[in-house]
């Protein structure tokens, strides 16, 4: 045991010394995903946004439908044109429309052929300029994965290559960013790390749901830790940011390109007993929420009584009260986490999202975003 633990520990260290001969970011940024959602006043509306809060605001989703970006409905134009007009409180920040999520096999249609990528791109491009964003988000989960065309992968590089030639060819100025898997059997599939840098001006690196309630693994864990423990197992022991970053690195992506994300949602497990509540402790199921929980129902679930523990290995919290159990973070993790993007040199912190963060300050009656604004106070701190 102690043989297999020193050698993981070799390995990981290899790992960062090799990232130390690599460039590191000298000013980091602080990405922010917003997803347009019903006109209700109880859901985070553009104007609800704090723009002082982030460098870049990725607004999802567009989809590809028969080799077109189209929006999902004609009401999005109308939201889309009000989160521009967030430009007025902070002209700096960069707002990118991000394509993905849930497209049905629109880009495995689109990327398969010159003529659909042709086809994309100038649907895209014409759309960007009409709409005034400052680039593209692509979330295609994931290229070449779970059975699809091993291809994909080559046809995402070549997607985004033509689409940097043509910006670059027509003096455009737009940016390029893509969300991209953190689990290591997922990176070496779905992309070609190398290639993919020379077109991309950064990477959002998914580092959260890493874990959550299933049959196959019925045990309590954190979905998003930064460090493993030492305890961990060989299956999990990868399962956490500074692997996954330092990985994408080790792979190709400049360091300064890499964002580490950090979920505002939390994620619940039904304990077996009550009176095992520790990190591997047997579940039975998803807990409260249907295993997914917004930072406002943290909030709620701590004040009714939960027990609170940081974990000093994995430096996020996690809580448990009767049969319930929730892993999530908070802003001293959020914090931590800041910290560290910058001494390491990292390009800056994503945030997955703005929808989930206490957005209407239900958790204290006084601070809106406090997730949010814990990483921008840590990023922008001398």
């Amino acid at each position: 045991m102690e043989k297999r633990e020193q050698a993981r520990s070799e390995k990981f260290a290899k790992l960062l010394e090799y990232e130390d001969k690599k460039e590191k970011a000298t000013t980091q940024h602080v990405v922010c995903y917003y997803k347009i959602e019903k006109n209700d006043t109880k859901r985070l509306q553009p104007e609800d946004i704090d723009a002082s809060l982030c460098t870049h605001l990725i607004v999802g989703y567009a989809e590809v439908r028969h080799d077109f970006m189209l929006p999902r409905t004609i009401h999005d134009l109308d939201r889309f044109n009000r989160t521009m007009a967030l430009k007025k409180k902070n002209a700096k920040m960069k707002i990118l429309l991000s394509i993905g999520e849930k497209s049905n096999g629109g880009f495995s249609h689109m990327v398969a052929t010159n003529y659909g990528r042709e086809r994309f791109i100038f649907s895209l491009l014409h759309f960007l300029d009409k709409y005034k964003f400052d680039g593209v988000d692509f979330d295609w989960e994931f290229p070449a994965w779970n059975g699809a065309n091993p291809l994909e992968r080559f046809y995402f590089i070549l997607l985004l290559k033509e689409l940097r030639f043509v910006i670059e060819q027509s003096k455009r100025h737009f940016l390029i960013s893509c969300a991209v898997a953190a689990h290591v059997a997922i990176i070496d599939t779905s992309y070609d790390i190398p290639e993919m840098a020379k077109a991309v001006d950064f990477v959002n690196l998914m580092s959260y749901d890493f874990q959550m309630y299933s049959p196959s693994y019925p045990f309590t864990a954190h979905h998003s830790p930064l460090f493993s423990r030492n305890s961990d197992n060989r299956m999990i022991y990868y399962l956490n940011g500074a692997w996954a970053a330092a990985f994408w690195e080790a792979r190709g992506m400049p360091r300064k390109k890499i964002m580490l994300g950090i979920p505002t949602h939390a994620h619940s497990y039904h304990l077996h007993s009550p009176q095992l509540h520790s990190i591997d402790a047997p579940a039975l199921g998803p807990g409260i929420g249907k295993g997914k929980l917004t930072y406002p129902q943290v909030c709620r679930f701590l004040k009714a009584g939960a027990t609170q523990i940081f974990d000093v290995s994995t430096k996020v919290p996690f809580a448990y009260f009767g049969h319930n159990w929730i892993a999530y973070d908070n802003e001293h993790s959020v914090s931590f986490k800041s910290q560290w993007v910058k001494d390491e040199g990292y390009g800056g912190i994503m945030i997955f999202n703005l929808n989930n963060d206490d957005w209407n300050a239900t958790c204290d009656n006084s601070t809106k975003f406090p997730l949010t604004r814990a990483v921008t106070k840590m990023i922008t701190l001398k």
